[in-house]
């Protein structure tokens, strides 16, 4: 008798730590959900976008602080809502240096390649400027502009290497 209540206990321990194993690993891959303590969470960075949504525009990089180099390929990258067509130009301090893109990009594509360039060495004479990006859409008329990002010439990173 003793035999056999043994083997039951630990037939129950057995299929206790089976089950409370796959419940732990179901909870811990997403697969099982606690209702009574199920809690929403929203991401700011993934709102909704719906016919009545406000128009709007927000730029993902580049962000402020960033470091590229003459000749380097970055995406400008970017959010929208309820906007057709947008323009990209690039700025540093007070001045505008004109469009990176000539002709206007669908808002809905998130993301342009540029060639980095740094217009206003011509200016400073500085190898190293700020610039920021600004995107701006005609209809509906919004525009968001960039944090301040770094713009280094190659040939000051050559000069620097060689010395």
């Amino acid at each position: 008798m003793k035999d056999k209540k043994l083997v039951i206990v630990l037939i129950l321990i057995i299929v206790f730590l089976l089950v409370g194993g796959a419940y732990y690993l179901g909870m811990r891959n997403g697969n099982i959900s606690e209702q009574q303590n199920q809690v929403s969470v929203t991401n700011k960075e993934e709102s909704t976008c719906t016919a009545d949504s406000t128009p709007s525009l927000k730029i993902l990089s580049p962000k402020q602080g960033d470091l590229y180099f003459t000749g380097q390929k970055v995406s400008i990258k970017w959010t929208s809502c309820n906007v057709k067509n947008i323009y990209l130009s690039s700025g540093s301090g007070g001045k505008n240096f004109g469009l990176i893109t000539s002709n206007p990009i669908s808002a809905s594509s998130g993301s342009y390649l540029w060639t980095v360039s740094n217009p206003a060495k011509q200016f400073t004479s500085l190898d190293t400027n700020t610039y920021f990006v600004n995107i701006e859409s005609k209809s509906p008329n919004i525009s968001t502009r960039s944090g301040e990002f770094m713009v280094k010439s190659i040939s000051d990173v050559n000069t620097e290497d060689s010395t």
